[in-house]
C-alpha cells in the first residue's frame, strides 16, 4: 500500500521533470565550427570563448586536431565568440 501511494505522488514529479528536459532539448542548439587561419590551414589547439551577451556567462572550449570544435546545448540568445591562440591576433 505505500508503494502504490509514494508512486502516486512521485509520478507527477517525474513527469514534470521528463516533460522539462524534454523542453530544454528542444531549445539548445550546438555550435560548431573550424579554426582557420588567414591562409585557409586549420589551427589546433585554439582557445574559442563564448560570451552571452545578456549574462556575460562564458564557455570555452579548444579545437581538435582538425580545427574542429563544437559547444553542444546553447540556448537561444545574442552571443559573441572569440578565438585566441598564441601566436595570432585574437578574432
Amino acid at each position: 500500500m505505500r508503494v502504490r501511494q509514494a508512486f502516486k505522488r512521485l509520478m507527477p514529479v517525474a513527469i514534470a521533470l521528463g516533460l522539462a528536459v524534454r523542453a530544454f532539448a528542444q531549445n539548445a542548439g550546438t555550435l560548431r565550427g573550424t579554426v582557420n587561419d588567414s591562409s585557409g590551414s586549420v589551427l589546433p589547439g585554439a582557445t574559442v570563448i563564448l560570451t552571452n551577451e545578456a549574462t556575460k556567462a562564458t564557455r570555452q572550449t579548444v579545437s581538435d586536431a582538425k580545427g574542429g570544435y563544437a559547444l553542444a546545448a546553447v540556448q537561444p540568445g545574442n552571443y559573441t565568440v572569440r578565438v585566441e591562440m598564441s601566436g595570432f591576433k585574437a578574432s
